[in-house]
């Protein structure tokens, strides 16, 4: 039987799997497995990145391009997933059904340039959606969720327009 959970049981639920990834930040070499032989999905994919694994049963972490996972950068389309929590959570977005019409600006991405509903704003990265989000959540509470999530450097004072 499949239930379904409440908008707060689902944030609180991502939130937990979000804040749970904190501790690699923090964990020390001597728990750090390099897993090179994962780079073969990397090669398959004809991509770059990285990827971590925290193994609960050997408690270890694991890792493929340490020096990768190590550099710091923009959060980018990473950010959509508490950026989406918080939208939610603020009733910046009131039901994930709920429509967000297009502004009308012509953009180089086709399926900006429609209508989005919260899936098909994360499914497209539709940037100027979150952006309307950003710019109603205020940075103020965007600063409150983000020390919550302990997220990255925390820092909100950027444009939102960019």
């Amino acid at each position: 039987m499949i239930r379904k959970l409440s908008r707060s049981k689902t944030s609180c639920l991502l939130l937990a799997l979000i804040c749970s990834l904190a501790p690699f930040a923090q964990a020390g070499a001597e728990s750090l497995v390099e897993a090179s032989g994962w780079g073969k999905y990397f090669e398959e994919g004809q991509t770059q990145g990285t990827f971590v694994l925290y193994d609960l049963g050997r408690d270890q972490w694991k890792v493929f391009n340490k020096t990768r996972a190590e550099t710091r950068f923009i959060p980018a389309s990473t950010f959509k997933i508490p950026h989406a929590l918080i939208a939610l959570d603020t009733n910046t977005v009131k039901d994930p059904r709920q429509v967000f019409a297009w502004d009308g600006v012509t953009r180089e991405i086709t399926e900006w340039n429609k209508a989005q509903t919260l899936r098909t704003a994360m499914k497209y990265s539709v940037v100027p959606v979150f952006q309307g989000f950003a710019r109603d959540i205020g940075p103020e509470r965007m600063m409150d969720f983000l020390e919550k999530f302990q997220y990255g450097n925390m820092d909100v004072s950027g444009d939102f327009e960019r």
